[in-house]
């Protein structure tokens, strides 16, 4: 290793983080459905299969992504990803 200081990182190559929605929620004030959502969009599914699977109308997927949109101050989803997956607040 030539004198040079040798760095080793150990982790699990699959796991996600787990996010944690009451964080989302006391620091954006998302309400629970809201937190719901941001939190399927950061892990890859998409607004039309959320809504399906939530069992609401895209009209109220969307109302509620326009909602958090404001509420956590970005303009898409891929910002709103960014924000999250970065955030603080993984476990």
């Amino acid at each position: 290793f030539d004198g040079h200081p040798l760095l080793i990182l150990l982790g699990e190559l699959n796991r996600q983080p787990k996010l944690n929605g009451d964080f989302l929620r006391g620091l954006y004030g998302l309400t629970n459905a809201e937190a719901r959502l941001a939190i399927a969009l950061s892990q890859g599914q998409g607004l039309s299969d959320y809504c399906d699977l939530a069992k609401i109308s895209k009209h109220t997927g969307r109302a509620q992504l326009k909602s958090i949109f404001q509420k956590m101050d970005v303009q898409s989803q891929g910002q709103l990803i960014a924000k999250i997956v970065q955030g603080p607040w993984l476990e």
